[in-house]
């Protein structure tokens, strides 16, 4: 298996969720096959069982914050997988980390409404960072609806989920509360 960023050579090796791999805390687990694969979070588990309960169809959550996360779900309940991207925040702070003379208010990118090209650099960041998410959750979508008999519910949360639901051009669902709504099934 090839080196890939942090992965040792040689491999990493099971430490399960929360272990260490090359001195980074990480969610990965090795498998015998050699294979990566993301465990969800508990926040990604408890909002998947929220989500649960309020359909038997495929769904797909987006928990839109720090970090943006897909989580699949089909129509028997399994979780078919995952991504895991920068949020809204976390790529403008790599852009400006690499840029100079490039500033943008966070809180500027909450208000965007607009898929329209940006007409100065500030508002070129904005719209492409919120472009850039709104695109991964309307490709997502549109990847997981073609693999369904029928078509996906889609739930978003976290703190761009407002934000990043006036960019996306399909039907979603805004539950802020998922995670929250998740913790009170799994914990009654």
């Amino acid at each position: 298996m090839p080196n890939r960023g942090s992965v040792p050579p040689g491999g990493a090796r099971d430490r399960g969720p929360g272990g260490r791999v090359a001195g980074r805390k990480t969610l990965f687990r090795r498998f015998p096959d050699r294979v990566v694969t993301v465990v969800p979070t508990v926040a990604d588990k408890v909002a998947m069982l929220a989500a649960r309960q309020l359909s038997n169809r495929p769904f797909i959550v987006f928990g839109l914050g720090t970090a943006g996360t897909a989580d699949f779900v089909d129509d028997q309940g399994m979780h078919k997988g995952g991504f895991i991207v920068p949020g809204l925040r976390l790529m403008t702070e790599a852009l400006f980390d690499g840029t100079a003379d490039v500033h943008v208010t966070f809180e500027a990118l909450l208000t965007l409404n607009s898929r329209a090209p940006g007409r100065s650099t500030p508002s070129a960041v904005r719209r492409g960072v919120a472009l850039m998410l709104a695109d991964f959750v309307s490709g997502s979508i549109s990847r997981f609806s073609a693999a369904c008999a029928d078509t996906p519910l889609v739930y978003l949360s976290g703190g761009d989920a407002e934000a990043i639901a006036r960019l996306v051009e399909v039907a979603v669902e805004i539950r802020p509360e998922l995670v929250l709504d998740g913790l009170a099934l799994a914990l009654p």
